[in-house]
């Protein structure tokens, strides 16, 4: 998360430029498990506001007037903690904690949202998190919040950061925009998704992969597959509009090995719908895998 946040913040400063002004954050309110941390947690948002190239007075990206709410949590599921001592059973400290940070949407993006405000999630250094690991998460968190707004404005670059960061939610936001965005600058990003371990993300990087990606991204649909035979029938799908070498000769392969007739015969229209996109001009070995191998252990 840490490379992310250096990356978010390079690319949005780089485009700071576009839609520039003042705003003017106002912590609201900051909870934590004692006074103390709060008082820590309210420097280092202090501090991340001031440092961010897209919420500091006088240069930040977005218009307006914006409430911030912050709290640490041991769950990571955003649950606030109860005051005094949110510890565990018997005041047992948690295994982790993480920082949220709650921002009010600027007013020129509330058409793009459905709630007036949105939240923005950063475990921290340990248990009993340090001032240094308190700002190191609060500019994480701003620079999400960031991202989610720049998307939410149309700013493919912020799709394309979102798509490496590491929260299978902030993948699976920068995957349905790029579903109702679809740009090949992103096919790459969207074909790694393709080998996430997160099945939800999977199945919708294959979805968004027939609409921006091409015949080089069908390598990463093969693998992934033969790794997870449960995914055929969403591969055979995305094969079919991928077409290239790859693609047809996994298809053929599966038309003719697959052992359930029912994806054995999805096998064969995908096979028939890649070769109408790439002709009969593929080649007899595919490139990038190993068909024989990767095909038949599809289904072992």
């Amino acid at each position: 998360m840490r490379r992310l946040a250096m990356a978010m913040g390079l690319a949005l400063c780089l485009a700071c430029g576009v839609e520039s002004g003042r705003a003017a954050v106002a912590i609201d309110r900051v909870t934590a498990t004692s006074p103390e941390l709060e008082a820590m947690l309210t420097t280092a948002v202090g501090e991340a506001l001031a440092d961010s190239p897209d919420f500091a007075v006088g240069g930040g990206r977005f218009a307006g007037a914006l409430r911030l709410v912050g709290w640490v949590s041991a769950s990571d599921q955003g649950g606030r903690p109860s005051r005094p001592g949110a510890g565990g059973a018997g005041g047992a400290r948690p295994a982790a904690l993480f920082l949220y940070l709650e921002l009010e949407v600027p007013a020129a993006l509330r058409r793009h949202f459905d709630v007036p405000a949105i939240t923005a999630r950063a475990q921290l250094d340990g248990p009993v998190p340090s001032q240094a690991g308190l700002l190191a998460a609060a500019t994480t968190a701003l620079g999400v919040l960031a991202l989610r707004f720049a998307l939410a404005g149309g700013d493919a670059q912020a799709a394309m950061l979102l798509l490496r960061a590491d929260d299978p939610e902030l993948v699976l936001l920068a995957l349905e925009w790029t579903r109702d965005h679809p740009s090949p600058l992103l096919a790459d990003a969207v074909a790694e998704q393709v080998g996430n371990a997160d099945l939800q993300v999977v199945r919708l990087a294959l979805e968004v992969l027939t609409q921006v990606g091409d015949g080089r991204h069908a390598s990463a649909v093969v693998r992934r597959v033969e790794r997870w035979p449960a995914l055929a029938r969403e591969g055979y799908a995305t094969l079919a509009v991928l077409g290239g070498p790859d693609a047809v000769g996994f298809l053929r392969f599966a038309a003719s090995n697959e052992d359930d007739l029912e994806l054995q015969r999805e096998a064969e229209r995908a096979l028939s719908a890649a070769l109408v996109g790439t002709g009969e001009r593929v080649a007899s070995r595919p490139h990038g895998v190993d068909l024989p191998r990767v095909a038949r252990g599809h289904r072992q």
